[in-house]
């Protein structure tokens, strides 16, 4: 929602909520009855994790490609929190003023391909800034795991592989998720891919 060819988000609709009932619903018509493996990249990365925990019955094995649970380095203590913490809710702070350009700017300098937002295209940079309000909306999933992926025992209850991935030269809060979730997750590894960043699978 909010993306590509979908509906534009309507600012009521849970996104997490509908994006997992939408990931479960392909699940099911891909497997016909069978589990399959599942990639998420970034907050597709917390929604193939939900499925898991929602409907494991569904998934063979998960890759997931820096998945944006901040709140996992938060539980953990991880030193890279606070430090996170301070740009990403900049992010929501320059959209509470008004300014979407400056919100789009920081975070596509946090999490974008690595070239300035004024380097891209019109079309590409538009797209960007149309959409900046979807990412604050967030936060509370994200960086308070109102959805509960952090909850006692769900992670240690689910034994299909996952594979983290992460780049290289990713923010250091995506180094303090991996490690967390693969402290949690019994059947998981990780790899980390030279020369990428967080949009690895782009670039």
């Amino acid at each position: 929602i909010g993306h590509g060819r979908a509906p534009d988000w309507d600012r009521v609709t849970d996104l997490h909520d509908a994006a997992t009932a939408d990931a479960i619903a392909m699940a099911e018509a891909l497997g016909q009855g069978a589990p399959v493996d599942i990639f998420g990249h970034s907050f597709g990365g917390t929604v193939a994790l939900r499925v898991a925990l929602t409907r494991p019955d569904l998934v063979r094995s998960l890759m997931l490609v820096e998945p944006v649970i901040f709140a996992a380095a938060r539980a953990a203590g991880a030193k890279a929190w606070t430090a996170f913490q301070d740009e990403h809710l900049g992010v929501a702070r320059l959209m509470g003023s008004g300014d979407r350009l400056g919100a789009a700017r920081l975070f596509h300098g946090l999490w974008g391909t690595g070239e300035p937002l004024e380097s891209l295209p019109d079309r590409a940079r538009d797209y960007i800034i149309d959409r900046i309000h979807l990412i604050p909306a967030q936060n509370a999933v994200l960086l308070d795991d109102s959805k509960g992926l952090l909850r006692a025992g769900g992670l240690e209850a689910l034994h299909v592989p996952v594979l983290l991935v992460e780049g290289a030269l990713s923010p250091a809060i995506i180094a303090a998720n991996h490690a967390e979730l693969a402290r949690r997750l019994p059947n998981a590894h990780c790899a980390s891919v030279a020369g990428a960043g967080h949009m690895l699978p782009l670039t």
